[in-house]
């Protein structure tokens, strides 16, 4: 029995997770200066929430529970 055969179908679908390119290849591509980036991690957006997500988070606010070890 392999690893994968355990996984549920629908999740063995889902394409491997590929890393952001460094800094200084983007910068090199575009013809910018490293400093001038400002990199995000890949669950951040430089827009924040959507209305959408943030109406839904202050609906919830009261049963969402955290991470454990969160803040």
């Amino acid at each position: 029995m392999s690893f994968q055969s355990l996984a549920n179908k629908h999740v063995r679908g889902i394409p491997v997770y590929e890393p952001g390119r460094p800094i200084e290849e983007v910068a090199r591509e575009l013809g910018l200066k490293p400093a001038s980036i400002i990199k995000l991690a890949s669950n951040e957006n430089a827009l924040g929430p959507s209305p959408k997500a943030a109406s839904t988070r202050s609906k919830y606010a009261n049963s969402i529970r955290g991470w454990r070890g969160g803040r």
